[in-house]
């Protein structure tokens, strides 16, 4: 449960508004909730659906407290709502003043106040809904409604309703799914990825193996049937290279190289001038 900066009254000494909110929490944790503080999350008066979402989705936040407190000479006027982040709505409230208060006497009442105001809750204890996320190869990168929630495979308590899940993985095309959760129940998502095509090599390096492929060819060629030393001494000691068919084989996939990467240069170049107009 998140517990709200004071909204704006009547200003309060420093002392008195430090003592009266000491006196909220007490209430609070004496009603069971666990509390965390706005300040930190830089959560300021957070009321409005995209501020609660994103509390929702980065720490599991279920519901807010927000205070109105104000003082005047001894009357102190005293207002706690709590508030579902799932509906933004106000699901229970305290208002209550108190005339010619001392503060030990103002503090107590807003301690009852902040206790009573869980009641609802207790009588209807709320099991939050439970995501187990996996992915196919594991250790991808899981984003949750667009913030990072971990890596894969874990689980984490979420808010129920729909969530849009985010996987990637370094060499794995990104994979978007979605997931709704209800209260009390745990889903498991599965996520396979799938790795990137590896891209067709380009014009470029096709012409930098075709060309010294083509001219290694048309080398062995030349040199075919030529008769050259084996390192013998002797009136018998040359031999007649049989180097055709290597020579034809290296000619000629010099030669579709080649021309692939010729053809793929020229549709780059095109490709290249046509976003520039």
């Amino acid at each position: 449960m998140l517990v709200l900066p004071r909204r704006e009254g009547d200003a309060l000494p420093p002392a008195t508004d430090a003592s009266l909110r000491e006196s909220l929490r007490d209430g609070l944790r004496r009603a069971g909730a666990a509390l965390i503080e706005a300040a930190p999350l830089g959560a300021g008066e957070c009321s409005d659906p995209a501020c609660l979402a994103r509390l929702r989705a980065t720490i599991g936040l279920r519901y807010i407290v927000r205070a109105t407190l104000s003082v005047v000479d001894r009357d102190y006027s005293l207002h706690l709502e709590l508030l579902d982040t799932r509906s933004n709505t106000v699901v229970a409230e305290f208002a209550e003043r108190c005339a010619l208060c001392g503060l030990a006497e103002a503090r107590a009442r807003l301690a009852d106040g902040a206790a009573g105001l869980l009641a609802p809750l207790l009588t209807k204890p709320a099991t939050p809904a439970m995501l187990e996320v996996r992915s196919d190869p594991p250790g991808a990168q899981i984003d949750l409604d667009g913030l990072p929630a971990g890596r894969a495979p874990f689980e984490r308590a979420a808010s129920p309703g729909p969530h849009r899940v985010r996987a990637t993985l370094p060499g794995h095309q990104i994979s978007e799914r979605e997931v709704s959760l209800v209260d009390g129940e745990r889903s498991t998502l599965q996520i396979t990825l799938t790795p990137t095509p590896t891209p067709p090599p380009s014009g470029r390096l096709l012409l930098a193996l075709g060309v010294p492929l083509a001219i290694l060819g048309v080398t062995l060629l030349a040199l075919d049937d030529r008769r050259i030393p084996l390192g013998c001494t002797g009136n018998d000691c040359r031999r007649e290279l049989q180097i055709m068919w290597p020579g034809a084989a290296a000619l000629t996939t010099g030669a579709v190289l080649t021309t692939i990467g010729a053809i793929r240069m020229h549709r780059a170049r095109r490709r290249s001038a046509s976003t520039t107009r």
